[in-house]
């Protein structure tokens, strides 16, 4: 008969408890690290595609001072950016709810601070803390035109979050430019039973304003979040081939 053995149990040696911690404080701080390096990667991607694909972004409206819920109509595909670039122009941290099957394709945006649309606690959370937040209640991108029924979960973030609700109007149209350009109308603080009666009233008067005014300009009492130097405006988007293509025909006249 085979004597058993007695178990014994091996504690691990104050160094290899040591090198562990400090292996997986190292993960850790790698994995912030990599997360907040693809968080200025895509920022600056956001940021040059506007504006290599719009003529300027506009924005008229008393910033809020201490965090709220920004409830904007969603009827262009740069929507998110554009709530991106008013978020990080004033040093917001950036937060948004977005369609959940949208997120599901592209989910490296949640190192930016984006939410699925189902995520209602985290984006409270966010709130509390004193962060401005973005929210489309009519869910899914629409057409261009009036505004549409909106969902419910608005007023319940901001009751829950004791914060106020901002309207933003939004739209993105080609005008006198070869480029199309963004206008961003934050209005005073409503509740969630005027928000589609405010926000649908902004939208009309800012799209009758597009249209009574001289296409060429921007709008006015609009401020520019940002604008080409040298805009595409009448066809001299691209200064330095214009001057030499003058110089050019004057030469061969």
């Amino acid at each position: 008969m085979i004597p058993r053995v007695p178990k014994t149990s091996v504690k691990p040696s104050r160094n290899a408890v040591i090198t562990s911690h400090l292996a997986s404080h190292l993960t850790s701080h790698l994995k912030r690290s990599v997360r907040f390096l693809a968080a200025l990667m895509l920022k600056k991607v956001i940021r040059s595609s506007l504006r290599s694909g719009l003529n300027g972004v506009y924005l008229r409206g008393d910033l809020p001072q201490h965090g709220g819920l920004i409830a904007a109509n969603h009827h262009s595909w740069w929507d998110g950016y554009l709530a991106a670039e008013l978020a990080w122009g004033q040093s917001w941290p950036f937060g948004i709810l977005m369609n959940e099957k949208n997120l599901a394709r592209f989910s490296f945006f949640r190192v930016l601070g984006v939410l699925g649309s189902s995520e209602l606690r985290p984006a409270l959370r966010r709130l509390q803390a004193g962060e401005p937040f973005f929210i489309y209640p009519e869910g899914d991108i629409k057409p261009v035109g009036p505004l549409q029924t909106l969902q419910k979960g608005t007023g319940w973030l901001a009751q829950k979050a004791a914060v106020p609700i901002y309207p933003l109007a939004v739209r993105v149209v080609l005008r006198g430019s070869q480029l199309p350009e963004a206008y961003l109308w934050l209005g005073h603080p409503t509740l969630e039973r005027d928000l589609s009666r405010t926000l649908s009233a902004m939208l009309e008067r800012l799209d009758t304003e597009l249209l009574l005014h001289d296409p060429e300009r921007p709008l006015p009492g609009f401020e520019p979040l940002f604008e080409h130097k040298q805009n595409t405006r009448g066809g001299e988007g691209n200064a330095f081939l214009n001057h030499w293509l003058k110089r050019i025909l004057q030469w061969t006249a």
